[in-house]
């Protein structure tokens, strides 16, 4: 008995997650404050981004989905202080959080991220190995990489391929120029402010590290 069947030309998924580690010019399109991708409470934030482009072919249309933790004070304060580089990074190029507010306590407005572009890197998640003690194994997810989160329009990502249309569609006030990102090189907070106005969504109290 045979089975007439016209056959695709490729077994991949179209969408789905990605677990290709790259550059990628993203879009928010959901937040969640306190809860993870699987509705457990956390104390964090969970963000999901859709690939609009980026530095690997064929992942345009992909999900990435990842928590960011608040600092665990249990741990020693480098950990402590790479939570808060990462969160600060998401906020800053989400459109939530202003430079001039690092290394201050700050009210986030997690919701107001979705619909936000932005340009992330992920690296290939790594898993314990039990006999080192060393994380060195290799997953088939990735994570962002250290606190590699940045505005569309910052000079580092300058060179990451990016989605011509959907950048057209970024309003003019979310958009900056080159010395808007001044105060990465020279410390100081001086990048200009945009109004945020409040909304329903949720909000998230953080301590900003002062550590770009």
């Amino acid at each position: 008995m045979s089975f007439d069947f016209d056959a695709p030309e490729t077994t991949q998924n179209e969408g789905g997650a990605t677990n290709e580690p790259g550059t990628y010019h993203v879009v928010v399109t959901e937040t969640k404050e306190g809860e993870s991708s699987k509705g457990k409470p956390i104390d964090g934030v969970t963000v999901a981004v859709e690939i609009l482009a980026g530095t690997v072919d064929g992942q345009q249309g992909k999900s990435h989905t990842e928590s960011f933790f608040a600092p665990d004070l249990s741990q020693d304060e480098s950990k402590q202080n790479n939570a808060k580089r990462k969160l600060a990074a998401l906020f800053i190029a989400g459109g939530v959080m202003q430079p001039e507010q690092l290394g201050k306590p700050a009210k986030i407005e997690v919701g107001q991220m979705n619909g936000r572009q932005m340009v992330m890197k992920l690296e290939r998640r790594m898993d314990k190995d039990e006999k080192t003690g060393k994380w060195n194994v290799p997953t088939n997810y990735v994570q962002v990489a250290y606190s590699d989160i940045f505005h569309v329009d910052d000079p580092e990502v300058s060179a990451v391929p990016k989605n011509a249309e959907a950048l057209a569609l970024i309003p003019a006030d979310q958009r900056h120029k080159a010395d808007w990102f001044a105060w990465k090189k020279s410390g100081k907070r001086t990048g200009a402010s945009v109004v945020q106005s409040p909304s329903a969504a949720g909000s998230m109290e953080s301590q900003a590290a002062d550590l770009f």
